[in-house]
């Protein structure tokens, strides 16, 4: 539809000399995000979900029961069921919230009375300073559009930590039955899928805080008097390591997503450290001796994880205070890229 409307490449002038580029289909929102994190972030769920439904959670139960796979399938969906009022909560408040309050409660009243109040020019808004580009109703129809698509992927993005949630809950009720006391448990096999769930949600969480920061960086960019966003992270580079550089300044506008962006971080790392402390526990109690326990031999695999989360949560709110934040941001990336990949945690 931006290509239709012809809003990919639009710029507006915010001040006297600059030609700003809001509709940019190299953003980080219309690129990375839809192209690599948010499938690789459904993958891991999709992923993780699949594994513990057919494999993960009959290796953690008894044999009789692992015999009649039926009935485990129906102890998950039951699970499943019981957070049904979460998950419809969960759609219930991205589209109110997300589509509701910040296109019927802000967009349209600016399309309808022409003033921005305040509010940051983007590809949606641009019609009120470029009407020669895309008309009031055409960026109505397309701001709609595009607000039910960022509520869609936050939803995806809260039903995936809410999976991981269940899971590890799921475990946990699994691990503190009596049944684990029977010999036909293999306490190093419940073990070992503990350790699975505690990697694969550390993979979705950083994905996760991934996406956040990339809707961060895009709403940041647009409150501030670069051109467009390549020159806005290199001169804000350039302003750490040259003196000489002029860092950059900022528009007099607001976005209500910077509120957005600090509630999928906080939820996010949560998550994560709700889930690694139930394992922590559970793995506790069934450690023979303190040698036995997963999250001391693992010591520094765990700490890489808990580093790397630090991380991130750091980046996505120095994003745009500081100069210098794109050098976290680059830090960020590259520690994101060594810690996933690295032959420890993939064998985690």
């Amino acid at each position: 539809m931006n290509y239709v409307l012809g809003t990919l490449s639009v710029t507006y002038s915010p001040q006297e000399g600059l030609d700003k580029q809001v509709g940019f289909i190299w953003a980080p929102t219309l690129t990375i995000l839809p192209l690599i994190v948010l499938p690789t972030f459904i993958f891991f769920i999709s992923n993780l979900n699949t594994y513990w439904r057919r494999v993960g959670r009959s290796k953690c139960i008894s044999d009789r029961a692992m015999s009649i796979n039926s009935k485990s399938n129906a102890a998950w969906y039951a699970r499943v069921n019981d957070f049904s009022f979460s998950f419809w909560a969960i759609v219930l408040f991205c589209f109110l919230f997300v589509f509701g309050f910040q296109w019927a409660g802000i967009y349209l009243p600016a399309y309808l009375s022409g003033d921005t109040n305040g509010v940051q020019i983007d590809r949606y808004l641009v019609t009120l300073d470029r009407p020669d580009v895309i008309s009031t109703p055409q960026a109505m129809i397309l701001s709609a559009v595009g607000y039910m698509y960022t509520a869609s992927y936050i939803v995806i993005f809260m039903l995936g930590l809410l999976f991981c949630l269940i899971i590890t809950l799921d475990y946990e009720d699994i691990c503190t039955t009596s049944e684990l006391e029977s010999a036909a448990i293999d306490r190093s096999q419940v073990r070992h899928e503990g350790k699975k769930i505690v990697w694969a949600v550390f993979r979705v969480v950083v994905f996760a805080l991934w996406l956040a920061i990339l809707v961060k960086l895009q709403i940041t960019y647009l409150q501030t008097d670069s051109k467009n966003f390549v020159s806005w992270l290199r001169t804000d580079a350039a302003a750490v390591l040259d003196a000489s550089v002029t860092p950059n300044g900022w528009l007099e506008n607001s976005s209500i997503s910077h509120f957005t962006t600090f509630m999928m971080m906080v939820v996010s790392v949560t998550i994560f450290f709700v889930c690694a402390l139930k394992m922590n526990r559970i793995f506790k109690k069934m450690a023979l001796n303190d040698s036995d326990h997963l999250f001391t031999r693992d010591k520094l695999v765990i700490t890489s994880m808990f580093m790397l989360i630090i991380l991130l949560s750091v980046n996505l709110v120095l994003v745009g205070r500081i100069n210098g934040f794109s050098l976290v941001l680059a830090a960020s990336a590259v520690a994101s890229v060594y810690v996933l990949a690295g032959p420890k945690l993939r064998t985690f």
